[in-house]
């Protein structure tokens, strides 16, 4: 009976206690060296916490000593991993009669290269990280060559581990020694040169651009170095890759500057009604390059599979802008403020028909060319004729034409009349007389008289 009753009193205390520390880390339970025994899980996330932002490791490396933080280290601690390793030990039934003391460690993660960043940074004369080798774009051979590979200095393996065992145990400051360990690059001379071989037979792909059936642009070695890249692999090998995203780089920097066109104003001269008389500079669209996307792939594609590639380029329409200008006219010459005259502007390359200071009609026209300019100046027609051969010589160029029609002659050998042999109204092209179109050539003809005046200017 008595044994009965102890039995009863012993379950019934397990169960007090069970609950009592329901949802509470159990006495004796430790978390890297700090006592959380009773603590609530929420008590017990506090102390992970303030354990990541109180941990400090004092770093020795021969005589000199440094001393840096978790994230310096790249150590990050696993807050719900080192929770659960809490809860999950807690979770014991009749706990009290158990061997339930227990030292948990936090469970935590480094980054090795941020650590070997920080030993570098703080310790230069002893780490250095290994350096792969790699390949250079030499522009003056037009040709990869290989960078050699450079032995480094690194953290070892096991003081990484060492590092670990150490801050998981043990709250606030540590200490470690570190022993410098030699590393090879994971990439040699010889895997580089492998690949330096294939690199430089793709420097001679052909890849063209094309747009309506003309080359537009050809690939350039320079261009095809410019969007291979070289990584290492696991196996220690370099391995190159042809990224669209260098390739949309070279677009962008280099082929759609070479093949972009801006649109050219249109420029036109007005009466002073507002119509168009001449047309001094003629609008050409412009153009800009489009789905440069797609481009960027099909060209990193064809470099990839190693073949001659061709490619059609889009491109969009600018269309040009017209700009007008009202044509300008001078004072008329002395006597022909109530008279009929001519104002001829080789800028606008215009003739233009007046009478005092109203202007009549405008035509368009072309004067001498840059070797033999027509003179400016004020002149009075002396001589009519309504068809005429006209033969000569300027300089080293002869001309010799028959049947010229609507001659008006105004000084020496420099008149107005038809010009049937060629189209270029508007452009200076003449031996330095003013060419007009048959029907203009008569207009001027029938305006002027003997006498009237012609007033050349720029």
């Amino acid at each position: 009976m008595v044994v009965a009753c102890w039995a009863v009193l012993g379950v019934t205390l397990g169960l007090a206690m069970d609950a009592a520390y329901s949802g509470k880390a159990l006495p004796g339970f430790t978390l890297a060296g700090t006592d959380v025994g009773g603590m609530s899980r929420a008590q017990v996330q506090s102390v992970i916490v303030k354990d990541q932002a109180d941990i400090a490791v004092e770093v020795t490396i021969g005589q000199t000593t440094k001393t840096a933080n978790a994230s310096q280290l790249g150590i990050a601690v696993d807050a719900a991993s080192t929770l659960a390793s809490v809860t999950n030990l807690s979770d014991q039934r009749m706990w009290i009669y158990r061997d339930h003391a227990a030292a948990i460690p936090l469970t935590l993660t480094i980054d090795k290269s941020r650590a070997q960043s920080w030993a570098s940074e703080n310790f230069p004369d002893v780490f250095s990280a290994p350096v792969n080798a790699d390949l250079s774009f030499d522009a003056t051979a037009t040709e990869f060559t290989v960078v050699p590979a450079k032995t480094g200095t690194t953290i070892s393996d096991e003081d990484i581990q060492t590092l670990v065992d150490t801050v998981s145990a043990h709250h606030g400051k540590v200490a470690v020694t570190w022993t410098p360990h030699t590393e090879q690059a994971k990439v040699q001379d010889a895997q580089a040169a492998t690949t330096q071989q294939w690199a430089n037979e793709r420097l001679a792909t052909p890849v063209t651009l094309t747009w309506q059936g003309e080359t537009m642009y050809t690939l350039t070695a320079a261009d095809i170095a410019s969007i291979t890249s070289f990584s290492p692999s696991a196996d220690g090998a370099l391995t190159p890759t042809f990224d669209a995203s260098n390739a949309h780089r070279l677009i962008r920097d280099v082929i759609a500057p070479a093949l972009d066109q801006a649109p050219v104003a249109q420029k036109d001269l007005t009466d002073d009604t507002g119509a168009v008389v001449s047309t001094t500079q003629q609008g050409v669209p412009g153009r800009s390059l489009t789905a440069t996307d797609a481009l960027a792939t099909s060209i990193a594609t064809g470099l990839t599979d190693g073949g001659a590639t061709s490619v059609e380029l889009s491109f969009t329409t600018i269309p040009f802008q017209t700009e007008q200008a009202r044509s300008e006219h001078p004072a008329p010459p002395a006597g022909s403020e109530s008279s009929h005259w001519a104002d001829v502007n080789l800028t606008n390359q215009t003739v233009t028909l007046m009478a005092g200071s109203n202007p009549s009609s405008t035509f368009t026209m072309s004067s001498g060319a840059p070797s033999h300019p027509t003179p400016t100046g004020t002149w009075d027609v002396y001589a009519k004729v309504t068809s005429q051969s006209l033969s000569g010589c300027v300089e080293d160029e002869c001309y010799d034409y028959d049947n010229v029609a609507w001659a008006t002659w105004f000084y020496q050998d420099y008149g107005f009349h038809t010009a049937y042999w060629h189209n270029d109204f508007g452009t200076p092209v003449s031996h330095g007389c003013l060419n007009l179109r048959e029907a203009d050539a008569k207009a001027v003809f029938d305006w002027l008289s003997i006498g009237d005046a012609v007033a050349i200017h720029n």
